[in-house]
């Protein structure tokens, strides 16, 4: 090849490295123009759609996209004024820039097509989309029989008729109810900062009964949700961000015509009022709401911006966190578990105290792969008051979380008149904590309860308040047991060597509903180690029979505590047992035998619920059928045992 023929090569080269470095990124590649072709209305034209109408039958709806605190957000501005459905828009903006022609009719040359032929002259929906200030009309006809689930179309200023999905056409099809946002409000809960929220009263004014409206204010601080209006108190924040949560989620399953007088719809003074604040902004999101439609499980609820009333369920309405009580905290003891050093508990039966201390104890541990025993403290509960009492360190846990456990279960007056009226005038029990200050020191808590009626609910409150709280009577009757919450489940514990004499008195029902009596007693021979019965030299003792009772005798457990008052002995009817066992046990008193003797009070409330107390006290416990069955089974050997033993011998 010459050097002549090299340059021309060379120079065509570079002419047609540049035709395809500038011009072919400038053309469109072939499917994308076929794509691009295929579209009703070139979706480049329509990138910023800002407005659509969407004409069906005899109505009209105007949408229009508007900027609400730095988002974009269609608006349904005609016949009403309301917010449209999110993801309903997305869909129909959607559908519109990706419009597909699925077939043509097109225009033969000096003819007019017949548009009634197509449905197009009294189209069945006509959509105008704006989009930088021009205009987009697109109507829709009828089916067409080209090709299945179609219908015809034509795009204002272009002769031919379009054939396109009839899905496409039920995007835009929709009424009014289809397209609006059924949410009252909308927000970003986590923006929130603050709540307004005015709830409805009937107060007495000159001798009538008018509505007034108590405003309270709630404000987030860096630990939390705060009451700060009409006074300040911690809430629950769980509570709070329930009520965000539910007012965003609450919707409308129906909406009315808004009439100039909103009485009708009890919202002239609302029964709850709520605005909602998001961070550095002083314009609320507001809902209302009023009474209930006539014979109806709904409520109405109003938004100041909108044209209409919404309609939402009643339950709903119900279940939504919107007074100020629903967001108060529950919590009793508001107080940290590590803080607590002493708990007093004082009631008409005495007072019970313990303390947390701390304890030198030596344990083993693992030291260079070498185990050694090193002394380390440690917290531990001790029993101050009433002294001599067994107790559970994992009772008196329990017992603790039962006391943090307790909830209020009703708001009562915040300033009572008399404190009579719930009892609390002279409490029938007053809980004192001391916490530890997280200065060295120490401060005090004091908790008020008290009841009207032996089985009524139970009332409270804070020594540092006025505030009454109602409580579940279950709580209440945790502080009565005091010592007993902790004390340890052994009632009777006797080796079974000291019991020395039984006696037992019985009362029964008979066959004929009356009640009957019998007794028994038995003692033991030290001589010869064996029972004999007492009073009836006839009857012979089964000793597999007075070994059981024996058994269960020398370790009585209760199954749990009931109370320590004379009110729960009659309640129980302990005062009348079904069974009274009297046991004799030999002790030492000072190098001395002597003999005692311990009485127990058994009554069956139902076929398997033993009640029982000691003669000496009124401790009321629960105890197992074990002790009651043994007891019922008497001590003597059955005539038949004995004729058999007879004819043996």
């Amino acid at each position: 090849m010459s050097y002549k023929t090299t340059i021309i090569l060379a120079v065509i080269g570079l002419l047609l490295g540049g035709f395809f470095l500038f011009v072919e990124p400038k053309l469109r590649p072939t499917d994308d123009t076929e794509k691009w072709q295929r579209k009703v209305i070139n979706p480049d034209s329509i990138k910023n759609i800002s407005k659509m109408e969407l004409r069906r039958n005899d109505s009209e709806i105007t949408l229009e996209k508007r900027d609400e605190k730095g988002k974009d957000v269609w608006f349904i501005t005609k016949p009403i004024q309301a917010r449209a459905e999110e993801y309903v828009m997305i869909d129909i903006v959607s559908t519109a820039k990706n419009l597909d022609k699925l077939n043509v009719v097109k225009k033969e040359a000096a003819k007019t097509l017949n548009l009634a032929d197509y449905g197009l002259d009294k189209p069945k929906c006509t959509v105008s989309i704006y989009s930088d200030g021009k205009e987009y009309k697109i109507k829709f006809g009828k089916e067409s029989g080209i090709e299945k689930e179609t219908c015809y179309l034509q795009l204002e200023g272009d002769e031919n008729i379009y054939v396109v999905s009839k899905d496409a056409f039920g995007k835009f099809n929709k009424d009014i109810n289809a397209l609006r946002n059924k949410h009252i409000i909308e927000y970003e809960p986590y923006k929130i900062t603050k709540i307004r929220m005015w709830e409805r009263f009937s107060k007495e004014v000159g001798g009538k009964l008018q509505y007034v409206q108590e405003e309270s204010e709630v404000a987030r601080r860096d630990d939390g949700w705060y009451l700060e209006k009409p006074y300040t108190e911690r809430l629950e924040d769980s509570q709070v961000n329930a009520l965000i949560s539910g007012v965003k989620d609450l919707t409308a399953e129906d909406f009315v015509a808004k009439k100039d007088d909103l009485k009708e719809f009890g919202l002239d003074i609302p029964k709850n009022k709520i605005q909602i604040f998001e961070k550095d902004n002083d314009k609320p999101y507001e809902i209302q709401f009023g009474t209930a439609p006539a014979n109806s499980d709904k409520t109405y609820a109003f938004n100041p911006t909108m044209s209409e009333v919404a309609v939402v369920d009643a339950n709903k309405f119900n279940a939504l966190k919107k007074g100020r009580d629903d967001l108060r905290s529950t919590i009793v003891f508001d107080i940290k578990r590590d803080d607590i050093q002493i708990i007093a508990v004082k009631t008409s039966v005495g007072e019970t105290i313990i303390e947390r201390i701390e304890v030198e104890v030596e344990k083993e541990v693992e030291k260079d792969g070498k185990k050694e025993k090193q002394k380390v403290k440690e917290q531990k509960w001790t029993l101050k008051k009433p002294e001599g009492i067994k107790i559970s360190e994992n009772k008196v846990e329990q017992f603790v979380t039962k006391l943090l456990d307790i909830r209020v279960s009703a708001f009562l007056e915040k300033e009572p008149q008399d404190l009579a009226t719930y009892g609390l005038k002279e409490p029938k029990a007053t809980v004192t904590v001391t916490l530890k200050d997280g200065k060295g020191g120490t401060f005090t808590k004091s908790y008020l309860f008290s009841i009207l009626a032996d089985l009524g609910d139970a009332y409270m409150k804070k020594d540092w308040e006025s505030q009454v709280y109602q409580i579940q009577r279950r709580h209440y009757d945790v502080l009565l047991l005091s010592e007993l919450n902790f004390a340890d489940d052994v009632i009777m514990s006797i080796p079974p060597t000291s019991i020395k004499r039984i006696s037992v008195e019985l009362v029964y029902e008979t066959v004929s509903g009356k009640e009957a009596e019998d007794s028994y007693s038995c003692k033991l021979d030290d001589a010869t180690g064996k029972w004999t019965a007492v009073g009836n030299k006839n009857k012979e003792i089964d000793e597999e029979k007075i070994n059981r009772i024996v058994s269960e005798l020398s370790l009585v457990r209760v199954t749990s505590f009931i109370g320590r008052t004379p009110e729960l002995v009659n309640r129980y009817k302990l005062n009348k047992p079904h069974i009274k066992i009297t046991t004799e046990i030999e002790v030492d008193a000072g190098g001395a035998k002597k003999r005692v003797e311990d009485t127990l009070l058994i009554r069956q409330i139902s076929e398997k619920s033993y009640y029982a107390k000691r003669q000496n006290d009124n401790i009321v416990f629960k105890i197992s059928p074990f002790l009651p069955a043994a007891i019922g089974a008497g001590i003597y050997k059955e005539e038949k045992e004995i004729e058999e033993e007879g004819h043996n011998h």
